[in-house]
């Protein structure tokens, strides 16, 4: 029998979409789990919220204990943790074989890191496997996201009084009338906005250069992984042995990426800050056809974004 936690999540429901699961779960159902007996056991449930983490961490830690509270008396033949390489205490030439130091982890890599471990100890036949950025079906944050959506889910409540002085009253007042007010004072996007409210919204965001984009120096480079690939490269690790994986691809600029899969000149140069650099890579690259440590370089993933994006109807 095989199962899935967090099917209803980004990464576990690409994962329902790509196999038939036996039993799949939730946090509404996962007490169903206990005293369950699988062949293959996936757990994508633990929730990937960087910026919640890092600033409840003690609260995050509490939700992945309850998930792992209910694997307590859960038997599987393998289980396999979907994690991410922000375990990692670097973000630079490493692989698995690096030794990570927790004391200098965030909160959200320290949390996770920890669930790997608790993992490792508690099922006697584990894969943990590190994902880096991601691409595909139902994807709403990062990059990405940013280039195909170009309107900032959050705007904070500093942002909106200056927007009021920078805009004709018409302009700033349909502005605020297409967000509500958080319990933070800030301003998030509403659900329901037309088409046609939001290509305006866009237009004039655009016209004063306040876009999602701003958030990213178009310097930074970022792995970006196709979860469409997910479950054969799970397989492939598993008929090979693997026990920690990278699903490490070669990384690209953001400036590459709005080019060559947008069709747009993105400069941004965030002054005094430093771009993100990713560059983590696996020592199976030869497992998967890869090679030099990643899984696919990067004409490969470009020609897989231009997918993603002509297949969601996009582009």
């Amino acid at each position: 029998m095989n199962g899935l936690i967090g099917y209803t999540g980004f990464v576990g429901g690409n994962l329902d979409k790509q196999i038939d699961f036996d039993k799949t779960y939730n946090s509404s159902n996962i007490s169903e789990i206990e005293g369950e007996k699988f062949d293959l056991l996936v757990c994508a449930g633990i929730k990937a919220q960087k910026w919640f983490a890092n600033k409840n961490p003690e609260k995050d830690l509490e939700d992945i204990n309850n998930l792992l509270k209910h694997l307590e008396n859960v038997e599987a033949d393998k289980f396999v943790l979907i994690s991410t390489i922000d375990v990692y205490d670097k973000s630079i030439d490493i692989n698995e074989n690096y030794k990570i130091n927790k004391d200098k982890l965030e909160p959200y890599g320290r949390n996770r890191y920890y669930a790997e471990q608790w993992i490792k100890n508690n099922f006697d036949d584990s894969l943990i496997i590190r994902l880096p950025a991601l691409f595909g079906e139902g994807l709403k944050k990062n990059f990405i996201y940013d280039l195909i959506h170009r309107i900032p889910k959050i705007i904070v409540k500093k942002k909106m009084k200056e927007l009021k002085n920078d805009l004709p009253d018409t302009e700033f007042k349909f502005i605020k009338n297409s967000y509500e007010v958080d319990k933070n004072d800030n301003y998030t996007l509403k659900n329901d906005i037309s088409k046609k409210q939001n290509e305006n919204l866009k237009n004039i965001l655009e016209k004063i250069g306040f876009t999602s984009l701003v958030f990213t120096d178009s310097r930074s480079e970022f792995p970006f992984y196709y979860l469409d690939y997910l479950w054969h490269h799970l397989n492939v690790a598993l008929k090979n042995n693997i026990s920690l994986l990278n699903l490490a691809v070669e990384p690209i600029s953001a400036k590459e990426i709005a080019n060559k899969c947008f069709d747009l000149d993105f400069t941004n140069i965030k002054e005094g800050q430093e771009p993100s650099e990713y560059d983590i890579k696996t020592i199976y690259s030869d497992k998967f056809d890869g090679e030099h440590g990643y899984i696919f370089k990067k004409g490969e993933i470009i020609s897989q974004i231009k997918g993603y994006l002509n297949k969601e109807g996009i582009r």
